[in-house]
């Protein structure tokens, strides 16, 4: 009996079978939700913080309470107003008045020194005002020899009311002239130094203002007498040797002032020293007689 053929079915297969598929866990997203919260907080927090942070630097300063003139000149940003009194006046616009008390009979009394007095200035600001402790130089009217006699000194009159001399280096560049109310006179050297004499109107008040300061020079002030009686200040422009530099002196009069200038000349040296012993002044200046 013949075997049967066996069915396709029975028949072996060389073919593996499919392996079954490899399920992959399902992805959890909570962890990247966490991570963009707490950057977006950091962000936030940082936003925070700068807002702030310029909030607060850019607070005004509390400035202290500013009841008086004294509070005013040591308050930051107050400006000191060269009138008179003197006038400060705050950062916010207040105003200020300096009290100005009149100087006694004691002030001006005479010290043990016979070439010195005690006096108070009536300037308007604290580093022109002085103490009743302050010796303040006298400078006595001692000519120099005229050049006509043997000596090296010229002398200048003004009909104005003033005399001085001056050295033979020196020439006189022209006439007196007016220039508005100002009577001036020049002596030149040549080579760029000269001397001014003018007269100007004064109606009290500082002197430092009368004669003028301009920015970015140092400054040396000291009061004096001249001719023994006319108290003056000489106001140092330097440092000595740069443009514009030199010593003046201002020397009230009445309702007018005498204001002599030297270029770069400091005023320690014998030569300043020696014109403003030249310098007479007699009963009063004036400038309507102003070159004639």
């Amino acid at each position: 009996m013949e075997n049967p053929t066996p069915s396709l079915s029975q028949q072996p297969s060389d073919t593996p079978a499919s392996p079954l598929p490899i399920s992959t866990p399902p992805t959890n997203p909570r962890p990247k939700l966490i991570w963009l919260a707490g950057g977006i907080t950091i962000l936030l927090l940082g936003v925070a913080i700068g807002a702030f942070g310029v909030k607060f630097l850019n607070q005004p300063e509390r400035q202290p309470l500013i009841a008086s003139y004294e509070d005013c000149i040591t308050a930051k940003g107050s400006i000191v107003q060269e009138s008179y009194p003197a006038t400060c006046v705050t950062a916010s616009d207040q105003r200020f008045t300096q009290p100005i008390s009149s100087p006694t009979p004691e002030s001006i009394a005479p010290t043990s020194d016979s070439n010195a007095s005690k006096v108070i200035d009536s300037g308007q600001n604290e580093q022109e005002r002085l103490t009743t402790d302050t010796p303040v130089r006298k400078i006595a009217f001692s000519p120099q020899t005229d050049v006509n006699n043997g000596g090296t000194w010229r002398s200048y009159s003004s009909n104005t009311g003033f005399s001085v001399q001056y050295p033979t280096y020196f020439r006189i560049s022209g006439p007196e002239k007016l220039s508005g109310q100002k009577c001036s006179v020049y002596f030149t050297n040549d080579v760029g130094g000269f001397i001014s004499a003018s007269v100007v109107p004064y109606a009290g008040g500082s002197r430092r203002e009368l004669y003028g300061i301009t920015p970015g020079y140092d400054y040396r002030f000291e009061d004096v007498f001249i001719q023994d009686s006319y108290k003056s200040l000489i106001i140092e422009k330097g440092p000595i040797g740069d443009s514009g530099s030199g010593t003046g002196v201002v020397i009230p009069v009445g309702n007018y002032a005498l204001i002599l200038f030297w270029t770069n000349m400091s005023k320690d040296t014998p030569a300043f020293n020696e014109l403003l012993g030249s310098i007479k002044i007699y009963d009063s200046l004036n400038t309507n007689k102003c070159g004639t």
